[in-house]
């Protein structure tokens, strides 16, 4: 159905630096406004878009925007909105992707910006007429269409009232515009254009005050979008707690960016059967003159810590694992940086003051083992900062702190957050401030802590002059706890891209403590042409440096890139994996005898920490031996054990799947899987080990741990626990066959043997390393091979190579 002209009002939009918010910022120059914000797609079969056209409607939403900056549902009126998921619109969830969008408001008479996508298309079909599609082939894509028509935008800012302000803007389908969190636009439903103007004298408000402004939109269907704005509001940084005042200075343009290698002449050559070559951009970026750094790392310690999370694990025990994770990096990398350490519960202890010596250190951070009472922040913060009084002249004094959640004392009993407590810690951070303390929070709150007001730490982030948003992580992720902690640039440069313009290939590094960055680009024969970009969260302030690098066909390997490794035939051994601890990764080899006496295992390379790969099993065709873990694949070398990865796994329209825990290939090369979404969402797909891709072939009931095909491709055998089931695949059945009921344990690994034998491979939990041959026949145990190895007990996955034949 065509619907008349749809038009996207995308924003009146500054810096946003809260950590429940969507990232966006502005800058305003002589002639132009450059806003940036993000936009979230969506597909068409969400049932919120392409659906039923209702007409303009109002009251979707209620009047005050949420704790959480976002539009709350008003129940009442969503069948009438014809909304059922609101959540998806402006929340990062498997239902959308998100990407950034930047939009530059042209300056015209009486200081008028104004945005007309009739005049500036936005679109990469042609011809461009005129239209608003930002997101043209992004994302889920097209879908089939000649645009992308099925998204949401999400923007916040701020801006000083002047009367006489106003802003004009033509929409659909849904805009919400919310001033000082009031509701002050309220177009909802699917509908055509409707235009609206907003006069601010009208608004209540006092001249020469700032007020936050949040804008919310959504594009839900079919077939027209354009765009125009006008406004004579002038954008600033925005406020991150219009209460406090607090807000975010405009960011610097980096004053540093040092590029120690690839040298200025060096030349690398591609050596015979090197695949997808690299080499290694590094150096340094800030936005000051490098100095060393002071780093006093605050510890929350509080009750609510002692919450084990999924992992089996405790919020400390995550807290105290990153914290030696941290001082490892330091050690090995040799910057200039000391380190206190002080934690705060109720009361707040220094543990260790500024220094170098990374066993005492590491002893303190041992010592973090009780939690304890309330939430004493600006408690914690004091003694942080008395680590610094004894910083070095010129040193450049920070704090890293780590925090579960929001002040609770000193006012009160410290069980639930007060006004004074939220006070006395702001004032804390203004303490810091003056002293020439920056402070670097991190934030670990579950999902039901993010629906609160997490407003403190924005504002101690802001006041002390740290750009840019705070960190979060939830129970969920904490395990990268430790990466976010390494790669908090204390030098304040956030962002280091490195583009490969001849082969039109961008990588992006993350940034450490003191600044350095290392990358590993993708180069072609001949001359790659290197831009390497960095910047604060303003890319428009980035600064760049260009590097040619030449890379010789030739068979010298004297200067090859990194990730030249051939990959070698796989030797004629079982390939294992081995599960250490919590999601550790141990790949290892096993060399069954066949006269009784105890087989051969051996550590096949390093620890792959928190990978937690799963499944594992080699292509018969090309003997490439693939594996997966935590949804993302990986090729692996059978002669170090190194990884490369794939990709992570998703559909064709990007929607991924998750955890995926075991691979199997058929005898035509090709490779299944099975993604366990839930108890009983268990999916069968087949996998593209070129692209990651993957497609769904079945659902089933079973929670299956290790799949294999048998050799003749006729039926996919499961484990699960003890009990092994199959799926015929041309009749979708699953049927329970045996139990093996030899060991106590569980098993996980599958791999049937060129002789028909299914190999099992058990969780044995700190026994000795056995592999059983089962008969799929009689169900029975044939016989069992004994491995002179108590390390290597948790058996995830095993391969066979089939060229190698049978097995001794």
């Amino acid at each position: 159905m065509k619907i008349p002209s749809k038009l996207l009002y995308t924003g009146l939009i500054a810096v946003l630096a809260s950590a429940s918010t969507v990232a966006v910022s502005a800058v305003v120059e002589t002639e132009t406004l450059v806003l940036t914000g993000t936009v979230r797609d969506f597909n068409a079969s969400h049932p919120d878009f392409e659906t039923k056209i209702v007409g303009h409607q109002i009251n979707c939403v209620k009047n005050i925007l949420g704790e959480d900056n976002k539009p709350v549902l008003n129940t009442d009126r969503q069948k009438k909105c014809a909304i059922t998921q609101f959540n998806d619109w402006y929340n990062d969830t498997e239902n959308n992707q998100s990407m950034a969008f930047n939009l530059t408001l042209v300056k015209g008479d009486k200081d008028i910006y104004t945005f007309d996508s009739a005049k500036t298309p936005q679109t990469t079909t042609k011809p461009f007429y005129g239209g608003f599609f930002p997101i043209d082939g992004n994302l889920f894509g097209n879908e089939g269409r000649k645009h992308n028509y099925h998204f949401t935008f999400e923007g916040h800012g701020e801006f000083t009232y002047k009367k006489g302000q106003k802003f004009t803007f033509r929409g659909d389908d849904d805009v919400w515009i919310f001033i000082n969190k009031i509701l002050v636009t309220d177009i909802g439903g699917i509908h055509g254009a409707i235009q609206r103007t907003v006069k601010l004298d009208n608004l209540g408000l006092t001249e020469n005050e700032v007020y936050p402004l949040d804008l919310f939109f959504a594009e839900r269907h079919t077939v027209h979008s354009n765009f125009k704005i006008q406004t004579s509001i002038q954008l600033k940084p925005t406020v991150i707690d219009v209460n406090t005042g607090v807000t975010v200075k405009p960011l610097d343009i980096p004053a540093i960016l040092e590029i120690e290698k690839p040298t200025k002449d060096s030349t690398w050559h591609v050596i015979e059967n090197c695949e997808n070559p690299e080499v290694t951009v590094a150096g340094k970026a800030a936005l000051k003159a490098l100095k060393p750094i002071e780093l006093a790392l605050l510890i929350d310690t509080s009750g609510s810590t002692e919450k084990v999370i999924m992992t089996g694990k405790s919020v400390l025990d995550a807290e105290r694992s990153a914290a030696h994770a941290l001082i490892d990096m330091l050690e090995k990398s040799g910057s200039d940086i000391q380190v206190s350490l002080t934690h705060f519960a109720r009361e707040s202890t220094v543990l260790y003051p500024l220094t170098k010596d990374w066993k005492a250190l590491r002893q303190a951070i041992d010592g973090l083992t009780v939690p304890l009472g309330g939430t004493n922040m600006s408690l914690g913060i004091e003694n942080a900062l008395t680590t610094l009084t004894s910083a070095r002249d010129g040193a450049r004094k920070t704090i890293l702190m780590i925090t579960d959640g929001v002040p609770t004392l000193p006012i009160e009993g410290g069980l639930t957050q007060q006004r004074g407590d939220r006070k006395a810690t702001l004032a804390m951070a203004k303490t810091a401030k003056k002293a020439g303390v920056k402070i670097y929070p991190i934030v670990i709150a579950s999902e039901v802590d993010r629906d609160r007001k997490l407003t403190t730490m924005p504002a101690v982030r802001a006041i002390t002059g740290v750009p840019n948003t705070v960190p979060t992580l939830s129970f969920d992720n904490l395990d990268q706890l430790a990466d976010v902690m390494q790669h908090t640039s204390l030098t304040d440069v956030t962002d280091v891209s490195v583009t490969n313009e001849t082969t039109h290939q961008t990588v992006v590094a993350k940034v450490s403590l003191g600044g350095e960055f290392s990358v590993d680009v993708p180069v072609g024969v001949g001359e790659n042409k290197i831009v390497v970009k960095v910047h604060a969260g303003n890319i428009e302030k980035a600064v760049s440096r260009n590097i040619t690098i030449p890379v010789l066909a030739s068979a010298n390997d004297s200067s090859k890139p990194a990730n030249c490794d051939v990959i070698a035939t796989p030797a004629c051994k079982v390939y294992a994996i081995h599960d250490e601890g919590y999601a550790d990764t141990q790949f290892f080899t096993m060399e069954p005898t066949s006269d009784g006496s105890l087989g051969k295992a051996e550590k096949l390379g390093g620890l792959y920490k928190k990978h937690d790969i799963e499944g594992m099993d080699i292509n018969p065709i090309t003997q490439e031996l693939i594996a997966v873990g935590k949804g993302i694949l990986y090729q692996v070398n059978p002669s170090n054990g190194k990884i490369k990865q794939i990709g992570k796994l998703r559909d064709a329209k990007g929607k991924k799947f998750r955890n995926v825990v075991s691979l199997s290939y058929k005898s035509d090369g090709s490779l299944w899987g099975v993604a366990r979404h839930s108890s009983k969402d268990n999916r069968l797909i087949k996998i593209n080990t070129k692209t990651a891709v993957a497609t769904l072939e079945a659902t089933f009931n079973v929670k299956a741990s290790g799949i294999a095909w048998t050799n003749d491709d006729s039926m996919l055998w499961m484990i699960k626990g003890q009990k092994l089931y199959t799926w015929n695949p041309t009749t979708n059945k699953t049927t329970e066959m045996f139990t093996i009921d030899v060991t106590k344990y569980d098993y996980e690994g599958l791999e049937f043997r060129p002789d028909g034998q299914l190999m099992l491979g058990a969780h044995a939990g700190g026994s000795d390393l056995n592999l059983y041959a089962f008969d799929i026949e009689t169900g029975k145990v044939t016989s069992r091979s004994k491995f002179d190895n108590k390390t290597f007990y948790d058996v995830e996955a095993m391969a066979w190579p089939e060229q190698c034949g049978q097995l001794p």
